[in-house]
């Protein structure tokens, strides 16, 4: 499930710099709001997108959390977002999530599952 299109960009925290890949939302698809966690472990939210960054909070498997991004007009019923993604230095893909807590989840595809599903999927 290969929907984000990115773009290099850039980010400079304090006096690192970390260069991250993040989604132009011209170029994304829609996808729905609302995500179900479907990691077994759960997923720790981070405070920016890498793993050594602050754990501001942890969802649990089939938690919903609702993603950041661009609104997007959907004649589908349940509300769309281009999703704000971004590339860490190891080159994982992060999401960021508004709902339940603010912050940033890793996404990941492939293997047996995806770490966040569509909250219409069973």
């Amino acid at each position: 499930m290969s929907y984000l299109k990115k773009r290099a960009v850039v980010a400079f925290i304090g006096a690192m710099t970390i260069g991250l890949s993040t989604q132009s939302p011209a170029d994304a698809e829609q996808i729905p709001v609302c995500q179900k966690v479907n990691y077994p472990i759960g997923l720790n939210i981070r405070s920016a997108p890498n793993s050594s960054s602050r754990r501001v909070g942890r969802v649990a498997y089939g938690v919903n959390v609702s993603l950041a991004g661009t609104p997007q007009r959907s004649g589908m019923g349940s509300p769309t977002v281009t999703p704000t993604t971004a590339k860490d230095s190891q080159g994982s893909t992060w999401v960021k999530i508004k709902t339940p807590v603010r912050g940033w989840v890793l996404f990941a595809t492939g293997g047996d599952r995806d770490s966040l599903v569509s909250c219409q999927q069973r």
